[in-house]
């Protein structure tokens, strides 16, 4: 592939060293701290872009070598500074997501030819001690996790400006951009939800909490058939002997924190993401939250609405996955033998003419005390 200068600009807005190295963790143990770093894995595909090479008749091989090192020698000139940080294995195209803690980018790997995603994280906003250490332990969690649906971390470098993160590319946008007014189809959530819980019974299986599950954080891929998990910036690894991690300040998403936490409860556990997953199944069902305001969730009860209409399977499971109390919380493993999960395609689904998007109201509700 010829590489043209035009193809590699960049907002340098972080300063960064021609110095690298690339870094890989293997140990949970004594990493503690803050996250509020949100990835943006998905991004638009690359503009292919082909070259030939036409070998003249009388040319010797000799000069095709050279013509060959020599292209070789502009390739290198022409990286940048980030992309040689990564030893020019990955080529950076284009900023496609900004958000506090970074930027998300398009990028290529040069030898398969495979498009990715690049997080850069700039180490000049991260200041305190928490910070610091949250950047290494996501890098530690996420970089452990192998399953179909949670996003894989393939690489991590490092140079004196900035962490980067190399992450598998998802084609089709997040959960968030599929939840309109009048909800999902009820079968297509449950086939979306099926596969967050996988991702989730494996994350807890392996003594991992996500901490910030929401519609942004899962995206889609082949089609918009399979969904996976993405951001670990938020995640903790817990004790096994007891599943719970001490009480240390509320973070997370708001619309999406557990009333335990809003609480400032002692401890807590992975019943968090599954009142997280409640909310957003909530919201893919009936086109918004269950609560309002968010922090309601800690006295209010819920209120399904009549319309749109849903199936009372999948109501009864929402009531488990919003149980104010976490030990009566259903897990992950738990709902993915629930009847609504292993109804099959037979559920009922939302249909959007009986939802007056334009009222701005939301439909009567049917109250249900927990």
């Amino acid at each position: 592939m010829r590489i043209n200068a035009s193809d590699l600009t960049w907002d340098d807005d972080v300063p960064t060293s021609s110095s690298s190295a690339s870094t890989e963790h293997s140990s949970f143990n004594s990493i503690t701290g803050h996250a509020t770093i949100e990835d943006a894995v998905f991004v638009p595909p690359l503009k292919s872009e082909g070259s030939m090479r036409i070998m003249r008749a009388g040319s010797s091989r000799k000069n095709m070598v050279n013509s060959r090192m020599r292209t070789a020698s502009e390739s290198s000139a022409l990286l940048t500074p980030r992309e040689k940080a990564m030893h020019g294995r990955y080529l950076i195209r284009e900023s496609f997501a900004a958000g506090a803690y970074g930027k998300v980018c398009l990028g290529q790997d040069k030898s398969s030819l495979e498009e990715v995603a690049v997080k850069i994280v700039p180490k000049y906003i991260l200041i305190s001690p928490e910070e610091k250490q949250s950047v290494v332990r996501e890098q530690v969690i996420h970089k452990g996790l192998d399953h179909p649906h949670i996003v894989k971390l393939l690489d991590i470098y490092e140079d004196d400006g900035a962490h980067y993160f190399i992450l598998e590319r998802a084609d089709c946008g997040s959960l968030n951009t599929m939840i309109t007014a009048a909800g999902i189809e009820e079968s297509k959530c449950r086939d979306f939800f099926r596969q967050l819980l996988l991702a989730l019974e494996y994350l807890h299986d392996n003594n991992i909490v996500h901490h910030d599950i929401k519609p942004h954080n899962v995206l889609l891929d082949d089609d918009g058939a399979t969904v996976k998990i993405c951001d670990f910036g938020a995640s903790r690894a817990f004790d096994a002997h007891d599943a719970s991690l001490p009480f240390a300040g509320i973070f997370g998403t708001v619309g999406y924190i557990a009333p335990e936490l809003l609480e400032g409860k002692e401890s807590y556990g992975p019943a968090i993401d599954m009142f997280s997953a409640g909310i957003m199944l909530f919201e893919m069902v009936f086109g918004y939250g269950p609560f309002y305001p968010p922090s309601a969730c800690t006295h209010q009860d819920l209120e399904f609405p009549n319309r749109p209409k849903a199936s009372p399977e999948v109501k009864q499971l929402l009531t488990r996955l919003l149980e104010t109390d976490p030990s009566k919380r259903i897990t992950a493993g738990q709902a993915l033998g629930h009847p609504w999960i292993t109804l099959g395609a037979g559920g009922r689904s939302a249909p959007s003419s009986l939802v007056n998007v334009s009222s701005g109201l939301p439909p009567s509700p049917t109250c249900v005390r927990r």
